[in-house]
């Protein structure tokens, strides 16, 4: 069985690209163009970074991010 979820949340993108940026830059202004960056980088699956879709393979046991339409 398929079963597909989107899942929203507003805080969790930002706060995990956030703390990505922390470790590679050295001030505030680098932080925030990573940001942006790495939120780009993810665009393809992430939508407003804040919804994802991930759609479970009850029968082969598998879990795969979607990409937006």
């Amino acid at each position: 069985m398929i079963i597909r979820v989107t899942f929203k949340d507003p805080d969790a993108v930002y706060d995990a690209l956030y703390e990505v940026a922390k470790e590679q830059c050295e001030n505030k202004d680098g932080i925030h163009s990573k940001i942006g960056e790495l939120d780009e980088q993810l665009s393809k699956w992430i939508e407003l970074s804040e919804y994802i879709t991930i759609e479970f393979d009850t029968e082969a046991g598998t879990a795969t991010v979607v990409p937006k339409s």
